[in-house]
């Protein structure tokens, strides 16, 4: 036991020595540097990151119809509206020219565009190339903002705003939607909302009876909605998309930007830390100088 006590003193002091040498050959700064170049290096050596490649195509890639939930609001507008008669409908179409998009199809993205409150063709467009459920119900159609706005203004429009108004008030009917928070959270009908408050839980009923008048003055909205869209957009669609823009040629010279300003709050970081690590060496070269005096 005492000679294995004996044996780490003397391999304690063997350390010390060593450590008084290594300090005394470098000095501050070279403790320092060689201090910076070891920490720099353990972190490279432990990153680990989860795979990102974006623009990897996928093997297999995943069915949207397995990423919607059974009995979403979706699949209800879709099956309601696959179950309907639309022969009166189709019977609008002329015939001859150019294939069309199927009015069940675009029925169908209107019909649930309007029950998630969505109600412009371009923002109704920018939600069948970005959201699963819209991709979903259209079958991966990528309509143009100009054909939904031509069949809500021409086809659909002696027959959208009675559809609706039904589809409202089936999924109210089954707990999709809420006639108070439908009309009534600032989104769409303001003038009233502290006023009648309390009194949609109590006179539901009678709310649901006037569904027919909110819906006509919803429709009116929506049409003011759709030409004040226009207005600001004129003939493009809306600016996210990059349809009118030329941000191609720009985009290295952003890129230099956004690098050089990444470069230079990453560069004050590692100085402040550099600084925190500086300042423990020389706490720890005090500590062992006093040591071996």
């Amino acid at each position: 036991m005492g000679l294995t006590k004996k044996v780490r003193f003397e391999e304690i002091g063997q350390i010390s020595k060593r450590s008084a040498l290594f300090f005394a050959e470098r000095g501050p700064i070279g403790i320092f540097n060689y201090h910076i170049k070891n920490t720099m290096a353990k972190i490279s050596t432990s990153r680990k990151f989860k795979s990102y490649s974006p623009q990897q195509g996928l093997l297999l890639p995943p069915s949207l119809d397995e990423l919607i939930g059974g009995k979403h609001l979706v699949r209800v507008v879709n099956e309601v509206v696959e179950s309907m008669d639309l022969t009166d409908l189709i019977d609008l179409y002329l015939g001859g020219g150019t294939t069309a998009y199927h009015p069940r199809m675009l029925l169908k993205v209107l019909l649930y565009a309007y029950s998630v409150k969505i109600y412009t063709g371009r923002k109704i467009a920018q939600a069948l190339s970005k959201d699963i459920h819209f991709m979903w119900l259209s079958g991966m159609s990528r309509l143009d903002f100009r054909t939904i706005n031509n069949f809500r203004s021409s086809k659909a429009k002696e027959v959208i705003e009675v559809l609706f108004r039904e589809m409202l008030e089936f999924l109210m009917a089954h707990s999709y939607i809420k006639m108070e928070n439908y009309f009534w959270d600032g989104s769409t009908f303001r003038a009233d909302a502290k006023q009648h408050k309390i009194v949609w839980k109590k006179n539901a009923e009678r709310y649901k009876a006037s569904t027919e008048q909110k819906c006509k003055t919803l429709f009116k909205e929506i049409d003011q909605l759709n030409i004040e869209e226009d207005r600001q957009c004129g003939k493009y669609d809306l600016a996210e998309t990059g349809a009118n823009s030329t941000v191609t040629k720009a985009i290295s010279a952003q890129i230099k930007r956004l690098n050089k300003h990444l470069e230079i709050a990453t560069s004050k970081r590692i100085k402040r830390k550099a600084a925190t690590l500086k300042k423990k060496l020389y706490e720890a070269d005090s500590k062992i100088e006093k040591y071996e005096t």
